[in-house]
């Protein structure tokens, strides 16, 4: 319950690959797994269905990220600090089109 919590905002601001959160999202699966003593074929949906329906309630990285990021980036958009969206330009891209392109993953969709 602490420690993904933690990695939110730095996931968030790294803008971590998709490859790399389906990594991260099986790594934690399987300790999660490994310290529950559960077999390793136990469904993935045990861990992700919410605690009122009967499971852990553990967030789905692969999704969550992307959307946070696209949230932020939305709102630095939408930011009427000429600073705050200035600081924001990653590497001469354009904020709406890396809105737009988070948003075709197929995570998002």
């Amino acid at each position: 319950t602490h420690v993904i919590p933690r990695m939110y905002f730095h996931l968030i601001l790294s803008e971590v690959s998709q490859n790399n959160l389906r990594k991260l999202d099986q790594l934690i699966r399987n300790t999660t797994k490994e310290i529950l003593h559960l077999p390793p074929h136990v469904t993935d949906g045990l861990l992700y269905t919410s605690n009122r329906s009967g499971g852990l309630g553990m967030p789905r990285l692969e999704v969550q990220i992307p959307s946070a990021i696209v949230r932020k980036r939305e709102a630095l958009e939408k930011s009427t600090d000429m600073v705050i969206r200035a600081s924001f330009q990653y590497r001469e891209e354009n904020n709406t089109d890396t809105i737009r392109g988070l948003r075709r993953l197929k995570v998002l969709k």
